[in-house]
């Protein structure tokens, strides 16, 4: 049946020629998909919806966006642990944000960093960077074992950033694993942080070192010269300070650094050899 005379049946019901079963079963058909069409349409403009609007209260959660009406129940204004205030001493002693001492005879070097002298560097040098991800207010905070870093993010989107770390050794080493990531007021899950922020790093060194590529061909360099023995002997975490001990071999050091200049070139002439 065509449309112009299906139109026209409806318009004039007196002329309607009789229908037959497969003209029955036609427009029932054509009833039924249009249905269907509508209820997934409808169903795929709801979820689109909620997606959107739920979208849009993470966002306002985070402190990305302002949302009317939203904001003001949901998002509340980030607090540091403590807030550290600038000093005439901090700010002179912030090119350096460490203190260092050498016992030669047990081969110790013991680093003093203080968060006062270290929030001092890190914001000295935000101020003078030009494309500075973080804003020159931030700070870092140690406290009972923890590492909290806070401040104004600026790129790739102006919120406000608090990670906190708890520190710990591992294999001789200092490590850590991320306990907080909260960008405005929402806090993402401590799993998922720690992820994040050690696949951020990993892949910010490889980028940011131009020598990658090449030292990558001399994973097994250390066991040519003798990887001499460093190791982080202990470090405490208090309020406001963080005291490394790490013991250093001078001996083996010094062995090592005589081995690994030949060994360098070596290296190099074999990858010049296969590249070619």
């Amino acid at each position: 049946m065509s449309t112009d005379n299906f139109f026209n049946q409806l318009d004039n019901p007196s002329k309607a020629q009789p229908i037959n079963q497969n003209q029955k079963t036609e427009r029932w058909y054509f009833g039924f998909l249009t249905k269907t069409k509508r209820f997934w349409l409808v169903t795929v403009g709801i979820f689109i919806l909620v997606l959107g609007l739920l979208g849009l209260v993470i966002m306002a959660k985070a402190g990305i966006v302002y949302f009317p009406g939203v904001s003001e129940l949901i998002y509340h204004q980030p607090q540091p642990t403590r807030l550290i205030v600038d000093s005439v001493q901090d700010q002179l002693s912030s090119s350096q944000p460490f203190t260092v001492s050498f016992d030669e005879q047990a081969g110790v070097i013991s680093l003093n960093i203080t968060e006062e002298n270290l929030t001092g560097y890190l914001r000295r040098n935000l101020a003078q960077s030009a494309n500075a991800a973080f804003g020159s207010q931030s700070q870092i905070i140690f406290s009972d074992g923890r590492f909290e870093f806070f401040g104004p993010m600026l790129r790739p989107v102006k919120t406000t950033l608090t990670l906190e770390a708890r520190l710990f050794t591992s294999n001789g080493l200092l490590d850590y694993q991320i306990t907080r990531l909260r960008f405005g007021d929402l806090d993402l899950p401590p799993a998922l942080s720690d992820w994040l922020i050690k696949a951020y790093f990993s892949n910010r060194a490889k980028a940011d070192n131009p020598f990658a590529s090449l030292l990558a061909n001399f994973k097994n360099l250390s066991a040519d010269t003798g990887k001499p023995n460093i190791r982080l002997e202990r470090f405490s975490l208090t309020d406001g300070q963080l005291n490394l001990a790490i013991y250093l071999n001078l001996e083996e050091i010094k062995a090592a650094m005589e081995k690994i200049g030949p060994l360098i070139d070596q290296r190099l002439d074999e990858q010049l050899n296969r590249n070619n």
